[in-house]
């Protein structure tokens, strides 16, 4: 029921987007990275040591300069279940991104909310609508979740949307 609200709000989304002079937009979209500031995290099905969690950002700035996107979509699993100090994992995660001015946003999921931070899922989503280059939205209060949201893809000589990306926290 929640996902037909979404739809009948539709959220207006930023106009920082807009399609390339080819016309083209590429969509660079990571999930469940589970990024936790644990000193030795649970690595499973590794072939090289030593495994931590700088493995993620590794990876991940290797996407990054490999495909060169106009947007990175973070859906849901951020930070993982435990994580003591959320800002900081939220912060060496996303740099990256970050320091290449890449614009960027996030939804939740299920281990977001389980993390060590006071107010849970709503402090975490808080806290990625306040970071640099982030596209984050809140969401509408009368909506269950945090982080429902639209953004709009335009072309280069409009601000009418050609594209309009839902962003939808599923759990709640």
């Amino acid at each position: 029921m929640n996902f037909f609200i979404i739809f009948s709000i539709l959220v207006t989304g930023l106009s920082a987007l807009s399609f390339n002079s080819d016309e083209t937009f590429k969509i660079l979209q990571v999930s469940d990275t589970h990024f936790r500031d644990a000193k030795s995290p649970d690595c499973e099905d590794v072939d090289f040591t030593p495994c931590s969690y700088k493995n993620t950002t590794y990876f991940l700035e290797r996407s990054l300069e490999k495909e060169k996107p106009d947007l990175v979509v973070f859906s849901g699993d951020l930070v993982d279940w435990g994580t003591d100090n959320v800002n900081n994992s939220l912060k060496e995660l996303l740099a990256p991104v970050i320091s290449r001015k890449i614009y960027w946003c996030g939804i939740l999921g299920n281990h977001d909310g389980q993390s060590g931070i006071d107010g849970g899922r709503k402090a975490v989503m808080e806290q990625l609508t306040r970071m640099p280059y982030s596209l984050s939205q809140m969401g509408p209060e009368d909506v269950s979740g945090y982080g429902n949201y639209v953004l709009n893809i335009t072309t280069k000589n409009s601000n009418t949307p050609t594209v309009q990306i839902l962003l939808a926290d599923s759990t709640n």
